[in-house]
C-alpha cells in the first residue's frame, strides 16, 4: 500500500472551516479507495495530519492528479500552511 502524508498548520480562526473542507474531500462510500485519515496534534490542535491511503503507486499517482488533491492544495493555501508532504509505503506487521 502507498500513502500520502500531508501535515498542515491551520490558522486558528480557520480550523473548523479547514476540517469541513477535508470532510467534503473524503470518499463518501465505505471501503472506497483512497482511504483518508485525519489527525490533530495533541499540544497544537491547529496542526493537522491528513493521510491518504491507496492500494498501489498507480492509484496514488491518480489521486495526486485528481481534482480532489487540487482542492486539498487550495484549502491549504487559503486556510493554512503546509509543513510536510511525504509519500509513504505501508507494509503489514506480523504480530505473532
Amino acid at each position: 500500500m502507498f500513502g500520502l502524508k500531508v501535515v498542515i498548520h491551520v490558522q486558528a480562526d480557520k480550523r473548523q472551516e479547514f476540517i469541513q473542507a477535508l470532510r467534503t474531500l473524503a470518499p463518501q462510500e465505505e471501503g472506497r479507495m483512497p482511504h483518508t485519515l485525519m489527525l490533530q496534534g495533541i499540544d497544537d490542535t491547529n496542526l493537522i495530519c491528513h493521510i491518504v491511503q491507496c492500494h498501489d503507486a498507480q492509484e496514488l499517482d491518480a489521486y495526486v492528479q485528481s481534482q480532489q488533491f487540487r482542492a486539498l492544495r487550495g484549502a491549504i493555501a487559503v486556510l493554512g500552511c503546509q509543513h510536510d508532504l511525504q509519500v509513504i509505503e505501508f507494509r503489514s506487521i506480523a504480530l505473532g
